[in-house]
């Protein structure tokens, strides 16, 4: 793509966007301050909005950060390992050495996550999906030549632009950069003559837009995808994703890039809360609930002004019964023709109706936005198990969600994960001697368990059942394969793998405890042909005695 394309195109996204953008301006303002207003330009650093004095109700901005949290916690837990990789083929899954080496790619994964800025950025990304109803998360190498790790972005929604292909996936990623004078000449080999004209420049608030755009080589992108064994090593500029950095100086814009080069995959990860017909963005609580949290802030309002009428109210008059001003302050006083010509306005404002209004709609906001289900309810009389079931129900409530976060985040942000470690030489390569290395994820965070807690509660109701009905018909307990069972038990319900046992492992021990049964038969038998003996000799002894 040429530079003025990237511009245009940026521009007309921009400006098909500009509807939508009141919406997310509302947003920003009542449920996720902060975050970058939509129609005022950050051009320096007087421009940003510190006071938000508009602000009555913080329920919505709360409820958004609580369940922007619980995802976090629950989905993608910073402490906890939430995903596992298994084996489609059940030979491998009970081959060790293949086992081992997919633990230790699991690990290395693992570590690369937490040694990077994951889980602050994905608290920001997540945020943004609960918001907007729209996320991009953006990871990229530290370095090209020698392995530092990886590096994550939540990009803002403000700034962000994306085209999609015929799956929904990001085709094209247009990201609005802004830097002041001094940053473009230490990010950028700027050309002579805008160096001439700004580098002893004293505007050092003035900031310019660079726009940032990942694009496909169609040539390049198809050959990399058709071939089997993927090279390590591409030259930047012909790998099968494009990038450039493109100065939008006004109506007059530098005609090459600032800096071009390439991605093996396209590094952008793009989601939504719940996608909305006709539009390649999606819609969040934040949409649902959006009448409610401006009634509430205006009825908070409303009431904040009631409240201050009441606390000190007005006083009311003649027009001549007032000689010089009112004196309002504390032991004023104040000069009138007639004592009763000076009176005090009582406010007959009905508060309990407001606070039942307030009540309605801080309920119905923290309803939308889950609370009332993400909070157990205070209950003396709560057992283990009632916990337990609540807590599942709760997450069974993003199921919707979870769906498209594994799909379109979680799922391509572990295999780009994978190759980036291969590609650096960070972990050996599969054995040569194991075929048909396909595995799946498995996601066990919290959300995942819950909804396949239904799986593992079945498997212990038939084990129940078949138990019960197995003491009049025997046969029942055939229909039973013990070792998948509770290979499936141990899987719905998180178990890691390596605490299992391997099969061969397990057929030893089998063979050793039938040898060891064998045994203890034959000795008890033999114990039995001693004591017959012995009985039989003592017969005949006392037969010969007799005689």
């Amino acid at each position: 793509m040429k530079a003025h394309d990237i511009i245009g195109r940026a521009r007309a996204l921009e400006s098909q966007r500009k509807t939508l953008d009141n919406t997310y301006q509302i947003i920003e303002r009542f449920v996720r301050p902060f975050s970058g207003e939509f129609f005022r330009p950050l051009n320096s650093e007087h421009e940003v909005d510190w006071r938000r004095r508009e602000i009555y109700d913080s329920t919505a901005i709360v409820s958004a950060d609580l369940l922007a949290g619980q995802i976090h916690a629950n989905l993608v837990s910073p402490s906890v390992k939430w995903f596992n990789f298994d084996y489609r083929d059940g030979e491998l899954k009970r081959n060790v050495k293949a086992q081992k080496w997919l633990d230790g790619l699991e690990d290395i994964v693992w570590r690369t996550f937490q040694d990077s800025d994951f889980n602050l950025q994905v608290s920001e990304f997540l945020t943004d999906i609960v918001t907007y109803g729209t996320g991009t998360m953006f990871l990229e190498e530290e370095s090209e030549d020698e392995w530092e790790g990886v590096d994550f972005t939540a990009i803002s929604v403000r700034d962000c632009y994306f085209e999609l292909d015929s799956r929904d996936r990001p085709l094209r990623l247009y990201r609005r950069l802004q830097y002041t004078t001094l940053q473009m000449l230490d990010r950028f080999e700027m050309p002579e003559d805008w160096l001439r004209a700004h580098e002893d420049s004293k505007e050092v608030d003035r900031k310019w837009t660079v726009w940032f755009c990942i694009y496909p080589r169609d040539e390049e992108r198809k050959a990399y995808e058709a071939a089997d064994i993927k090279p390590k090593r591409i030259k930047p500029n012909v790998r099968p994703w494009g990038y450039k950095y493109v100065l939008d100086d006004g109506d007059a814009s530098i005609e090459d890039a600032l800096e071009e080069g390439g991605y093996y995959e396209m590094p952008a990860f793009h989601t939504v809360w719940k996608k909305t017909a006709g539009s390649r963005n999606g819609h969040s609580p934040s949409f649902i609930a959006l009448s409610d949290i401006l009634q509430l802030n205006e009825v908070v309002k409303q009431m904040s002004e009631a409240r201050a009428k009441a606390i000190d109210p007005p006083t009311f008059t003649t027009n001549r019964g007032v000689m010089g001003d009112v004196d309002l302050e504390p032991g004023g006083l104040t000069m009138v023709t007639e004592m009763d010509q000076l009176a005090v306005l009582e406010s007959k404002a009905r508060f309990d109706v407001g606070v039942d209004e307030i009540f309605r709609l801080q309920t119905s906001i923290r309803s939308v936005f889950f609370i009332d289900k993400l909070e157990l309810k205070d209950s003396p009389a709560m057992t283990a198990t009632e916990v337990n079931v609540r807590y599942d129900r709760m997450m069974r409530q993003f199921a919707s969600t979870l769906g498209r976060l594994q799909a379109n985040f979680l799922d391509p942000l572990l295999h780009m994960m994978i190759g980036i470690i291969m590609r650096h030489d960070q972990y050996e390569q599969a054995p040569e001697d194991i075929e048909n290395l396909e595995f799946d994820i498995i996601y066990t965070g919290p959300i995942p368990r819950a909804q396949q807690a239904e799986i593992a509660n079945s498997i212990e109701q038939l084990l129940a059942d078949y138990a019960a009905l197995g003491e009049i018909y025997p046969e029942m307990l055939d229909l039973i394969d013990v070792d998948k069972t509770g290979h499936e038990l141990a899987r719905v319900r998180g178990v890691p793998t390596h605490i299992l046992r391997d099969a061969d492992e397990v057929k030893k021990i089998r063979a050793d405890r039938r040898q060891a049964e064998q045994q203890a038969i034959e000795l008890a038998q033999a114990e039995q042909g001693g004591k017959a003996m012995e009985a039989v000799g003592k017969g005949q002894q006392a037969m010969t005695d007799a005689a």
